[in-house]
């Protein structure tokens, strides 16, 4: 995956966690305000990615874990993109 795609990748997240989640995700621990943490912390990588930075190592399979979201698409969508920028595939 390109550092473009990547960026797209994270465009198409935020734009997801822009809005009101699907019920399912929220029987799968999300909440609003994890939802808006996830959207803010994301459109800040967004912008990283786009200005060319050298992105650190990203935990959140720990820290959702944490926090009970352990499961559902929209995670896994978020490990797609975090494994990516991980694995330094860009």
């Amino acid at each position: 995956m390109s550092r473009s795609e990547i960026v797209a990748a994270i465009g198409e997240l935020c734009d997801k966690l822009n809005h009101e989640l699907p019920p399912v995700e929220y029987s799968n621990g999300w909440t609003d305000a994890r939802r808006l943490d996830l959207l803010n912390y994301f459109q800040k990588l967004q912008a990283e990615m786009s200005a060319g930075a050298e992105i650190p190592y990203i935990p959140l399979a720990r820290t959702l874990d944490s926090v009970g979201i352990s499961e559902g698409e929209l995670l896994e969508e978020i490990f797609r993109i975090t494994n990516k920028i991980n694995a330094k595939e860009y």
